[in-house]
């Protein structure tokens, strides 16, 4: 009887437990959801802003039109065998036009072109924050 008494009580612990852990994980998505929320309520003038300053650079690194959809497809992280079929030109015009970019840009990889765009949008917040 006793044993019985204990299992029940053990039991009734990990039913708590379940419980609690299950509205923890909703409370969670729901914050979630309203930090998703405010990402999506952004001003659509946030994506003409950050356009513009992509163009500035492409500008400045004398990117042709077709290198600059090529750096786009690849923020987007599209293969190269996807911007091939999107711009209807062979893979390998793809990753040429690739090269091209990365030696303007004085970068050697798709992730350190990446990065030289997003970098100063990651910085970690300052102190205080």
């Amino acid at each position: 009887m006793a044993d019985d008494v204990a299992r029940l009580a053990l039991s009734a612990l990990v039913l708590a437990e379940f419980v609690f852990e299950r509205r923890a994980q909703q409370n969670a998505l729901k914050d979630l959801g309203g930090q998703l929320a405010q990402i999506d309520s952004r001003p659509p003038e946030l994506a003409g802003q950050y356009r513009a300053v992509m163009q500035k650079q492409f500008d400045a690194w004398n990117l042709t039109g077709s290198e600059q959809d090529v750096v786009i497809g690849m923020l987007k992280g599209l293969p190269f065998r996807e911007i091939a079929g999107l711009r209807q030109a062979r893979e390998k015009t793809v990753r040429q036009q690739a090269s091209s970019v990365y030696r303007k840009a004085g970068v050697s990889s798709r992730n350190e072109l990446t990065a030289w765009f997003f970098e100063d949008m990651l910085d970690p917040p300052a102190s205080g924050d």
